[in-house]
């Protein structure tokens, strides 16, 4: 929701009136993950004060995911940061499920042996 823009200018998505067969994926770019990124943080840092921005926050964070966009911690510390400032059950979910996906990215494989 709020993201089809990218698709319809062609940014991201399946355009039929281009030739994609050599066009690389451009949600895989850096520069398209830093923009990701900082839009992710700037809504997540006015969330306390704009409950929208909290909600566009973890909407952006439920669309990198989908995309396959990878997530730094930096946004995980803001994002957490977001909800931990309004204790309530909502927020609390939102903690939890933020933990979860946390704990199953890849960097767990990382190690050499799982405990």
């Amino acid at each position: 929701r709020g993201f089809n823009f990218l698709s319809d200018q062609g940014i991201l998505g399946d355009d039929d009136n281009n030739n994609n067969k050599n066009k690389k994926n451009i949600a895989s770019t850096p520069r398209v993950q830093r923009s990701y990124e900082a839009l992710l943080i700037s809504w997540a840092k006015t969330g306390p004060q704009r409950k929208e921005n909290g909600d566009r926050a973890m909407a952006l964070y439920e669309e990198m995911k989908k995309r396959g966009i990878p997530i730094t911690n930096r946004s995980y510390a803001y994002l957490l940061g977001l909800w931990t400032r309004r204790p309530n059950a909502y927020s609390m979910r939102m903690v939890n499920r933020l933990f979860d996906d946390y704990r199953k990215r890849d960097h767990a494989t990382a190690t050499t042996e799982q405990p």
